[in-house]
């Protein structure tokens, strides 16, 4: 029986096979999940291009031996095509995806953190000039660290000087959390 999976942020692929490969997706109620996208790396595949990391989607899955299911048919909801163009918001996007792989797991809710991270690569888009990324990366890490429960100490969040450090004080926690 086919379901339907909505709102899914595409954090990766990973080759399975000779034509095939998996997408890893952060879905609201179901946290981390993977799927196998069969015929994907064919030449004329329609569903590989709809499914690159930083691409919000709705997916239909069909039942299957491996990972979570097969998917179908993809209808793509918001690609953040503008974070691919500028090479800092690039990185600031690939980074999140690497940290919420991380973070999530499967059947663990991430409603909160994905609406968190897609109102920020929003806001990251919206922006004519460059970006505050620094203070949009402080504003993703504590989503994530509130996440895994999460919450530093506030003395270590004024102690430090500068927004960069307090951004790697933030990473270092979630690496910490993660394990």
């Amino acid at each position: 029986m086919t379901r339907y999976v909505e709102q899914c942020l595409v954090l990766g692929l990973r080759d399975k096979g000779e034509d095939s490969f998996t997408i890893t997706v952060l879905h609201a109620e179901l946290g981390k999940q993977e799927f196998l996208v069969q015929g994907g790396k064919k030449i004329g595949a329609k569903l590989a291009p709809l499914l690159q990391p930083l691409t919000l989607a709705d997916i239909w899955v069909a039942p299957s031996k491996c990972e979570g299911g097969r998917v179908i048919e993809v209808r793509v909801i918001k690609d953040f095509a503008l974070l691919k163009k500028r090479p800092l918001s690039l990185r600031f996007g690939l980074r999140a995806l690497e940290i919420l792989d991380r973070a999530t797991y499967g059947l663990v809710e991430a409603g909160d953190l994905l609406k968190v991270t897609i109102t920020i690569f929003e806001a990251i888009e919206k922006e004519k000039a460059a970006p505050d990324l620094k203070k949009l990366w402080i504003s993703f890490e504590m989503a994530v660290l509130h996440h895994l429960g999460v919450s530093p100490a506030q003395s270590s969040l004024n102690s430090h000087t500068s927004l960069t450090e307090l951004a790697r004080y933030l990473e270092q926690e979630i690496y910490a959390a993660c394990g």
